[in-house]
């Protein structure tokens, strides 16, 4: 162990100098534009796992009915806040995507499951009761356009349709 241990005095060798940065300044320019674009890539992959650990992600092909509604949501709530102005009460947008969702998987659904979604449905009569429960509702173009994801997070009380 005392050959490959971090604190193992064997590893320890001459201090290396590190590369002075400096010269004109395309080379400067040049350097500062790899760190950058190093740093957005690390901070896109840092946000890609977070997500996948975060939200429950769902890939569909864009072409499902679910994403044809939950899209029509998105325009019209993007229509009716500008029309609306500034101070609008239509909430943010994830609780409509989740409301076309909902409305569209209750017409696949049968049995229990349709009945207890029914009764979910016609227990908002708002979006803000609806934000207590459907904490984030975003759908995300993914592959080239022939699929989408679908990010989720409810509380407990919904967790059940995720599965």
């Amino acid at each position: 162990m005392d050959r490959w241990a971090a604190n193992s005095s064997t590893l320890a060798g001459p201090a290396v100098k590190r590369r002075q940065v400096g010269g004109d300044k395309e080379e400067l320019i040049v350097k500062v534009m790899q760190l950058l674009l190093k740093n957005n890539l690390k901070l896109a992959a840092d946000v890609r796992a977070l997500q996948s650990a975060t939200f429950r992600t769902c890939l569909i092909p864009s072409t499902a009915s679910f994403v044809v509604k939950a899209k029509e949501a998105s325009q019209k709530y993007n229509e009716l806040v500008q029309a609306a102005g500034k101070n609008h009460e239509y909430g943010p947008p994830h609780v409509h995507v989740w409301a076309a969702i909902a409305a569209e998987a209750a017409v696949h659904m049968s049995g229990d499951a349709r009945a207890v979604l029914d009764r979910h449905i016609s227990e908002i009569d708002s979006p803000d009761k609806l934000l207590q429960d459907v904490l984030y509702c975003r759908v995300a173009p993914a592959y080239g356009g022939k699929h989408v994801k679908i990010y989720l997070t409810t509380t407990e009380k919904l967790r059940w349709l995720g599965t």
